[in-house]
């Protein structure tokens, strides 16, 4: 009898290999077909079982149950051919889902329903947040001028006052008629009016009366620094230092005007007794508005009560900074 050896075993030597391929029963590519349908029909099972105990999970815990998917039927098995087989015949396993996959589906599109109410409050938040911000740097930028006040350039605690004005103008004058009256004595000395030995001692007081107003002589009197001529000097130098600081103050944003934006921090700031210096500032006269210490000192009250709501501002602006960083990062 003729035996077909597609395979070209060796008859002589593999005797078992030679009465299978005579029944007929061994053939590779039979055998092959034969494991492929056995394996799909083993996953589709095992797939069935996995479902309902999936479906079971979820009816005992109150959720909807997913549909079960639909397991894949065998395809009929292609005729063997007598055509040598390869080595390994690939087969296409499908990849169903598992059970615990299919119970955390409902998780996560609860988690995802969650995460999607959340989101517009969370962006809510940001951008009030953000646009705070933004209101308290326009605030910081525009004020930062009272980080470099000087209290002492305005309040001019040692200002001299009308009383030792008039006490110094009082000695001037007392000094003046001085002059004037040993000076008339030594004229009526020349005119033999009076004695010459009082005549002599009044010309010499008079002249050094006189020589008590030149500069280099004056530096050693006591009272040289009580004059009414160096206390003019003085209130002319304290006023002029602090008009400079008040224009350094206000400079190109005009500073008083610019802190009514924090009125709503510090009530005192909108008082009406501060309307027309605000308003001078705005329209930049404010330095032409304050020409007395009086002004200047008014002017310093104002700007302590802005000092005072600056230090919330800059509190504030920390506090949201580290909010943003803290809880928007990334």
């Amino acid at each position: 009898m003729k035996i077909h050896n597609p395979n070209d075993l060796d008859l002589d030597v593999d005797l078992s290999a030679l009465r299978a391929m005579v029944r007929g029963d061994q053939h590779p590519a039979v055998q092959a077909v034969e494991e492929h349908r056995d394996n799909k029909r083993q996953r589709g099972q095992n797939s069935d079982a996995k479902g309902r105990q999936a479906r079971q999970e979820e009816s005992a815990s109150g959720k909807p149950a997913l549909p079960a998917e639909k397991a894949p039927q065998p395809k009929a098995s292609p005729p063997a051919v007598n055509a040598r087989p390869s080595a390994s015949m690939p087969a296409t396993v499908p990849n169903p889902k598992s059970g615990a996959e299919k119970k955390a589906a409902p998780a996560s599109g609860a988690a995802a329903t969650e995460k999607s109410q959340a989101t517009p409050a969370t962006r809510e938040d940001w951008e009030s947040l953000n646009k705070k911000k933004k209101e308290l740097v326009e605030i910081i930028r525009h004020c930062e001028a009272l980080e470099i006040l000087n209290p002492d350039y305005l309040a001019i605690p040692d200002y001299p006052g009308p009383e030792s004005l008039i006490l110094s103008k009082r000695r001037r004058d007392l000094w003046r008629l001085s002059i004037l009256f040993f000076l008339g004595l030594s004229v009526l000395g020349l005119a033999n009016i009076i004695n010459a030995w009082v005549a002599g001692i009044a010309a010499g007081i008079c002249v050094l009366l006189i020589a008590a107003a030149t500069p280099w002589l004056r530096q050693f009197l006591p009272l040289n620094e009580s004059s009414f001529r160096n206390l003019q000097a003085r209130r002319k130098y304290l006023e002029h230092r602090a008009l400079n600081h008040i224009k350094l103050l206000e400079g190109q944003h005009r500073l008083a005007w610019q802190c009514q934006r924090m009125q709503s921090i510090n009530t005192q700031l909108s008082a009406k007794k501060y309307e027309r210096l605000v308003l001078l500032s705005r329209q930049g006269l404010l330095i032409k508005g304050v020409r007395n210490v009086a002004a200047f000192r008014f002017y310093l009250q104002y700007l302590r009560e802005a000092q005072k709501a600056f230090t919330q501002v800059k509190s504030e602006y920390l506090g949201i900074s580290a909010r943003l960083k803290n809880d928007f990062a990334g």
